[in-house]
């Protein structure tokens, strides 16, 4: 088979974009620092308030992220 493979770039770089855009956006919503994320303004880790997970997912075109207790 035969692929054009400048389309497939294409693709495969927006989807890098759209993953890049959702790690610093949960980056920026995390207010601490913890293993290799460390952040000059919160250089602390703070179990108390971010034993979090972030969750993303798409709606509407637009990433949308919130936070959810970690299940034990």
């Amino acid at each position: 088979k035969v692929y054009n493979r400048e389309v497939l770039h294409a693709v495969e770089l927006r989807h890098m974009l759209l993953v890049a855009g959702m790690i610093v956006q949960a980056a920026l919503l995390r207010k601490e620092s913890r293993g290799a994320h460390y952040r000059l303004d919160f250089p602390q880790r703070d179990d108390r308030n971010w034993t979090r997970n972030i969750v993303q997912h798409m709606k509407n075109g637009k990433i949308e992220t919130h936070t959810e207790a970690v299940r034990s």
